[in-house]
């Protein structure tokens, strides 16, 4: 899963206890969506961690779909999900930059 978003496994340690600890690096634009995800995928027992670690280069495109459910998880109080037959769009309340 952190593989489509970009991110690169740093460390793997398993300490025999049926648990096993994974360090990524992973861009913060790989984040969006992704604890919902992870919570699913790990039953709802897996931990996640997350800091900023610094800057990198441009990786490349991340090609994935937001689901209604991500974009709603994402969204600031400033903010809305426009919903269209075809897509998602996360947008600003209010759309005059000067105004905001």
């Amino acid at each position: 899963m952190a593989g489509e978003r970009r991110g690169r496994m740093l460390h793997m340690v398993n300490h025999g206890s049926g648990r096993v600890r994974l360090e990524f690096r992973i861009p913060s634009r790989g984040l969006i969506g992704f604890r919902t995800e992870f919570l699913t995928e790990t039953k709802g027992t897996g931990i996640m961690n997350q800091i900023f670690d610094g800057w990198e280069p441009w990786m490349g495109d991340i090609p994935r779909c937001i689901s209604l459910e991500q974009a709603i998880e994402f969204i600031a109080d400033d903010e809305l999900v426009e919903v269209t037959p075809k897509t998602f769009r996360l947008r600003k309340k209010v759309l005059a930059a000067n105004r905001r």
